[in-house]
């Protein structure tokens, strides 16, 4: 009797975990063109950004934009466990997500030849920010969960849908700053990026 039960046991076990986690390398407007890594070009730092692998909001892709001077560029609609990777000039840049009509800012420094990964994380009941997902930079003298493989492209189907939410990450920008100025000062520190923290 008790090794049928254990079975049932981990036949659940396994059924509630597959329920509530997500694998994917491309979805309708991203793909992965090959496993080839990416790296920083000559004068410039690159960024890798991941989203988690838990289903919140899993049914839309979350919007990763760059609103460095509050001009927004799309960087990536991702689902679960995707990547995207950006490339940048060194100095300061500003980076924002969107999912839903709630937004969350990442501030950065960055160096020149250097790599800095950014995990897209559920932002789960809220508690640090109103979006549903948060930024959870990768820190220096920490172990990296990331690579930089696996990196998704925009497909040509990508098009229309950027522009059709640019309007929606414009009017964003200026309540993510709002909400920025907000934060107490052990928030900022946390969703800042440093320059010491590239790879």
């Amino acid at each position: 009797m008790r090794k049928p039960l254990q079975n049932v046991l981990l036949i659940l076990g396994v059924t509630l975990v597959s329920a509530c986690t997500s694998f994917k390398t491309s979805n309708d407007y991203m793909s992965v063109p090959d496993d080839s890594a990416v790296r920083p070009e000559p004068g410039q730092a690159l960024f890798i950004f991941e989203r988690d692998n838990a289903r919140v909001g899993e049914w839309s892709s979350l919007g990763v934009w760059e609103i460095t001077g509050r001009e927004p560029q799309l960087i990536g609609l991702l689902h679960g466990t995707m990547k995207a990777a950006w490339s940048v000039d060194p100095g300061d840049h500003d980076f924002m997500l969107n999912m839903g009509g709630a937004a969350q800012m990442l501030k950065t420094h960055v160096d020149a030849g250097k790599t800095y990964f950014v995990q897209l994380n559920n932002n789960m009941w809220g508690s640090e920010g109103p979006s549903s997902y948060r930024f959870c930079p990768v820190r220096a003298g920490t172990e990296n969960p990331m690579t930089n493989t696996n990196i998704g492209r925009f497909n040509t189907s990508a098009e229309d849908e950027s522009l059709g939410r640019l309007d929606s990450a414009a009017k964003h920008i200026e309540n993510v700053y709002k909400i920025w100025d907000e934060y107490t000062a052990e928030l900022k520190q946390r969703f800042t990026m440093n320059a010491e923290d590239g790879r």
